[in-house]
């Protein structure tokens, strides 16, 4: 960075770094579609499974940005259960295949959240186990202490 900025003056630095980022972006994206082409040509199947991870990850992060405007937990939820009826997150992180659980323990619907911690470890495998696990713990936890909160 130092030498895009050069000596003297810096009072432009933020045009300079904007400019160097907006050029990385640029290049990443033209690398990415030459990469695409050729998928499409030599693995059809793999190419169709990165279009539906990009399209379903757009999805996700035009939901969460609305989420952070509205803050309407049914909405998202909902959003959510489509997509673990089309069986799950498309991509792989554990931020994102807890996060109808997560938003189940939010909105207080334990039973919901069970479920679908139930449904990851059966069809994620033993990626997820030991996460899995906690989170039922941690659910349970959280409905025990409604509950004495309910009886006080």
């Amino acid at each position: 960075m130092n030498q895009l900025l050069g000596t003297g003056n810096k009072s432009n630095y933020m045009e300079i770094i904007e400019k160097k980022h907006a050029d990385i972006d640029n290049g990443n994206e033209d690398s990415n579609k030459s990469f695409m082409k050729e998928l499409k040509v030599i693995d059809p199947e793999g190419y169709r499974l990165l279009k539906s991870q990009d399209k379903q990850i757009k999805a996700v992060q035009a939901t969460d940005e609305k989420y952070a405007e509205d803050k309407d937990i049914d909405w998202i939820i909902n959003f959510w259960e489509e997509i673990w009826k089309d069986g799950g997150p498309k991509f792989e992180g554990s931020g994102w295949m807890f996060r109808l659980p997560d938003l189940y323990i939010k909105a207080k619907r334990y039973d919901d959240a069970i479920a679908i911690v139930q449904k990851i470890k059966k069809t994620k495998g033993s990626y997820y186990l030991n996460k899995a696990n906690s989170y039922i713990t941690k659910i349970e936890e959280r409905r025990a202490k409604e509950a004495t909160k309910k009886i006080k």
